[in-house]
């Protein structure tokens, strides 16, 4: 409920719940005071209009000793707080109580009267009652599905038909590279980018969407002739490009660790990262003949 008004002369605090009582007219035994205007409510359009709640109570005019003339009451504020206690005409005691708040609105009640000559003082108005105003929001769900990917499915609420961003993805796949998420698991549907911001007024299901890595192999022809680079994906088999020359050595092969064992192409290889190939390499050997040169003579082999 509202705050009650304020007691005419005395000053009131915004009481909880309500709005605050007005300020209060003047001091006894003075000349009639006017009461204080009560301080504006808030709006809100969360009913879908704007109104206004929780508007102070006008202050009650408080009056001088004896019979005086009337004065102005405090009106109440914007926001349904009532107006204070009102001094009706210049007999003296004919003072009003104020007004209470307008109901359902949590409003201050208007401040007293009095006349500072008499023992008579008007109450204050009862502060009007508050309300509840429950509001719901309509949410779509976003289901993400990792595809292939490591990790269990999750989801994101959103508020329907408001602009939000998609959460970022937490999904891994060895041998491939994240490349954002569609509406049909094999691509094709309305495709989002990581985080971006939807509009949406349904449900869905994305589907992460994933590409095949490629990964630079670096032929090391160790001391040989330069081998140019190469690509090759996760998971497909490797070939061997032209072998390389070296003088006094012939070729072996390839080996996938400096000077290890020399492997057969296709090559399937095991990496998930850029890798290098080495080259192997065995010193050539020759045969040397003999010969005499002489008629009758024997050659010889070394």
């Amino acid at each position: 409920v509202g705050g009650a008004g304020g007691i005419g002369g005395i000053a009131s605090a915004v009481a909880s719940g309500g709005g605050g009582a007005g300020a209060a007219g003047g001091a006894s035994n003075v000349s009639t005071q006017s009461g204080g205007a009560g301080g504006a409510g808030r709006a809100f359009t969360i009913t879908g209009a704007s109104v206004t709640y929780a508007g102070g109570g006008g202050g009650g005019i408080n009056t001088g000793a004896g019979a005086v003339s009337a004065g102005d009451p405090g009106v109440g504020g914007v926001g349904g707080g009532g107006a204070g206690g009102a001094k009706t005409d210049s007999t003296a005691n004919a003072d009003s109580a104020g007004q209470a708040g307008v109901a359902n609105l949590g409003a201050g009640g208007g401040g007293a009267s009095g006349n500072g000559g008499s023992s008579t003082l008007r109450s204050g108005g009862h502060g009007g009652s508050g309300t509840v105003i429950v509001r719901y929001s309509l949410y779509e769900r976003v289901e993400f599905d990792p595809n292939g990917g490591s990790g269990a499915t999750t989801s994101q609420l959103v508020n329907s038909g408001s602009s939000t961003a998609l959460n970022v993805n937490t999904f891994t796949r060895s041998g491939y590279t994240f490349a954002g998420w569609d509406t049909v698991a094999g691509g094709g549907g309305t495709d989002y980018s990581d985080q971006q911001s939807v509009t949406i007024t349904n449900s869905l299901t994305l589907y992460a969407q994933w590409t095949l890595s490629s990964y630079t192999v670096t032929w090391n022809s160790n001391g040989g002739s330069s081998v140019s680079s190469s690509s090759v994906n996760y998971g497909a088999d490797l070939s061997a490009p032209s072998p390389p020359t070296r003088a006094g050595y012939h070729f072996v092969g390839w080996s996938a660790t400096d000077g290890g064992s020399v492997v057969s192409f296709p090559y399937a290889h095991p990496n998930t990262a850029d890798f290098t190939m080495y080259a192997k390499w065995e010193r050539a050997t020759y045969t040397l003949s003999f010969d005499n040169n002489y008629s009758g003579g024997s050659s010889s082999t070394s």
